[in-house]
Order: structure tokens, then sequence, then C-alpha cells
């Protein structure tokens, strides 16, 4: 019941669909997948997860400079 009316909603995403399209940006440019995700403070197998997800036609439009690259 409580399923049902919502109360279960599930963890949170660790990263939004701009941080998203602008990890799927580097690598298309040649950055590692791993510095990728140590710029956003993720481990290597969440950012795998996290590309193969598909985005919300809405964050494909915005720019995002949110990756550090050390």
């Amino acid at each position: 019941m409580a399923k049902a009316a919502g109360k279960y909603k599930g963890r949170n995403r660790k990263l939004t669909d701009d941080q998203i399209t602008e990890a799927r940006r580097l690598i298309s440019t040649g950055v590692p997948k791993t510095t990728i995700a140590r710029g956003l403070g993720i481990d290597r197998t969440t950012l795998y997860r996290m590309l193969a997800t598909p985005i919300s036609p809405a964050a494909t439009d915005a720019a995002v400079g949110d990756v550090a690259i050390p």
C-alpha cells in the first residue's frame, strides 16, 4: 500500500541530465572516462551506468561546465 501511495521513491540520482550531457560531450572529444568520473566525484561504474540511461530532451539543449578536469 505504501508503494502504491508513492512513499517509496527510490534513491536520488548522482548526476543531473546536464552533467550526463556534458560527460558525453567530453567523451566525444577524447577525454578518458576515468578522468571524467573523477571530475564528477563518482565511480567509473556509476558513470557507465549513467551513460547507458536515456536523458530527457530538455537536457540536450543545455550547455554546462560542471565537470572539472584535473
